[in-house]
């Protein structure tokens, strides 16, 4: 309960530093984050491992899904791709899911505050390779392991 708490306590600083007012857990433990019509976080308090779990939708698997696919789980390997994000398919959908998880220990505003941002590039980083994985292009970022 402490930790909840503590989580609680830094979502309301946070919340007070980008103007907005009483931000914190739901009863579910959740509470979502609208940075843009087109990016919306979900901050997950996950108990059982004294975390934050950060989850966004970077875009829908594109039709030319195997190649696309392939992509997106050796990606899961690639430090330098996902900077330790994980990418996963929607449970029953083709969505993609980018998901981080920060542990709790230490957790202030100014960490939560980073690590929301960084997560933010991340999700716009990875809304552009999969735009451009669905137009059939191999991004750059790509370019090492697909060789493979």
């Amino acid at each position: 309960m402490v930790a909840e708490e503590t989580v609680n306590q830094v979502l309301k600083e946070f919340g007070k530093s980008i103007n907005l007012s009483d931000v914190r857990l739901n009863k579910d433990k959740s509470c979502v984050l609208c940075v843009d019509e087109d990016k919306n976080v979900q901050v997950t308090y996950n108990e059982g491992n004294e975390a934050l779990d950060f989850f966004a939708s970077v875009g829908q698997i594109p039709e030319n899904e195997k190649h696309c696919c392939n992509d997106l789980l050796k990606s899961n390997s690639e430090w330098t791709l996902t900077k330790g994000a994980a990418l996963a398919k929607g449970n029953g959908s083709s969505e993609v899911i980018l998901e981080y998880r920060l542990p709790l220990l230490n957790l202030t505003k100014e960490l939560f505050e980073r690590t929301f941002e960084q997560f933010i590039g991340l999700v716009t980083v990875w809304k552009t390779y999969l735009r451009e994985l669905g137009q059939g292009n191999v991004p750059k970022a790509f370019e090492n392991f697909r060789k493979n």
